[in-house]
C-alpha cells in the first residue's frame, strides 16, 4: 500500500498514465506512451483507464516471485 500511495502524486486514489510513467522513469525505464497504455489496459480490470489500489495489489502479487 505504501508504494501505491507514494506513486499517487495527485492523491486521487488511482494511478494515471503520467504517474505510472513517472514511476517507471524513476526506475530508469523510460517507456513509450503506447507501452504504458498497454500496461494500464492489462492491469485495469474495471476499464476506467486508471489503476486503483486493488488492481495495483493484484499486479504486484502477480509479479512477485514465488518461494
Amino acid at each position: 500500500m505504501e508504494a501505491f500511495f507514494r506513486l499517487d502524486q495527485d492523491g486521487s486514489g488511482t494511478l494515471n498514465h503520467n504517474e505510472i510513467r513517472a514511476a517507471l522513469k524513476s526506475q530508469n525505464a523510460d517507456l513509450p506512451y503506447e507501452i504504458i497504455d498497454e500496461i494500464i489496459r492489462d492491469v485495469d480490470r474495471d476499464g476506467d483507464g486508471k489503476i486503483d489500489l486493488g488492481e495495483f495489489a493484484n499486479m504486484v502479487r502477480a509479479t512477485k516471485p514465488s518461494k
